[in-house]
């Protein structure tokens, strides 16, 4: 079965004041069916079906090779909505987001989801970008 994906486009760091940073990345997403249908499958046992979504982040918008990647087992899906926190098998360093990326979303066993999405700052990480040069 073909699936289809908007991306909303939200992704944030998770930051701690008074410890280390998590190397987490928050990811939402919308998957709708080749008809353009939301998905709703809040877990396999109620929708019959499962799904396995594998992130890759890639230094260029085509071609080349991934430099990072993780695999978000049975994600819950709600009426089409969906979020997860990547990075907990395989952190997300600063060193991976030195530099333009994207990002791109497979579902099961399916082709990788084109176009490749990038990756951009939110508000406030441009502001705390300043405090390297403090």
């Amino acid at each position: 079965m073909r699936w289809l994906m908007v991306l909303w486009g939200c992704f944030a760091l998770v930051f701690s004041a008074s410890a280390e940073v998590p190397q987490l990345l928050h990811y939402n997403g919308y998957l709708t069916n080749a008809v353009g249908e939301a998905v709703d499958c809040p877990d396999p046992i109620q929708c019959g079906d499962n799904f396995d979504l594998t992130f890759r982040i890639y230094a260029e918008a085509e071609g080349g090779s991934p430099i990072w990647d993780e695999v978000e087992p049975s994600v819950s899906i709600y009426g089409g909505a969906f979020h997860v926190i990547l990075g907990d098998a395989n952190p997300v360093t600063a060193e991976l987001l030195d530099g333009p990326i994207w990002i791109t979303v497979k579902i099961n066993d399916n082709a990788e989801m084109l176009p490749r999405q990038e990756v951009a700052s939110a508000p406030y990480a441009i502001k705390a970008g300043t405090v390297d040069h403090a």
